[in-house]
């Protein structure tokens, strides 16, 4: 066999090796993204809480700003679900970014003071982290301050 065919057929075999890696890697990013919509509707907007158990891992963390954390899937429901269902959140996935192991979510979102019947709008950008199936990781950032404005807070600077 000549020089020739024989880098044609390692270039061959190099290119669809490339094709089926990267297609298992898509199909991972497909799996983690079935398991990030299941968050949203099942969890949050179907509150089917016993997802939970499925889609979350027992040793998961949630990092939110200021440097608190919610840990494990007792403290993600107790502590993160829970509270905020007296808000009837409904989230949009406005941007959905599979990379890997990971996946970034912009979500929008609108729910209902219950204090005062208010329409709340809200934002908020998270990063997923997941491996087998499951959420491990997470880190949020969301518009607090815009969310407590519509709540009737007022930022008071200082005093000198």
């Amino acid at each position: 066999m000549s020089k020739s065919k024989i880098l044609g057929l390692m270039a061959l075999i190099t290119f669809a090796m490339g094709i089926f890696w990267v297609g298992e890697a898509v199909a991972g990013e497909r799996e983690n993204l079935i398991v990030i919509e299941r968050n949203l509707h099942e969890i949050w907007h179907q509150q089917k809480f016993a997802v939970v158990e499925e889609i979350v891992a027992e040793d998961y963390v949630r990092h939110l700003p200021g440097g608190q954390e919610v840990r494990g899937q007792k403290g993600y429901f107790e502590e993160h679900v829970k509270p905020n269902m007296a808000f009837n959140w409904r989230f949009n996935m406005d941007l959905v970014i599979p990379k890997g192991d990971y996946v970034v979510v912009r979500y929008s979102n609108v729910g209902t003071d219950p204090a005062t019947g208010k329409r709340i709008k809200g934002s908020s950008i998270v990063i997923h982290r997941l491996k087998d199936g499951k959420m491990v990781e997470c880190w949020a950032e969301w518009d607090a301050l815009s969310v407590f404005q519509q709540l009737g807070y007022q930022l008071v600077p200082p005093e000198k």
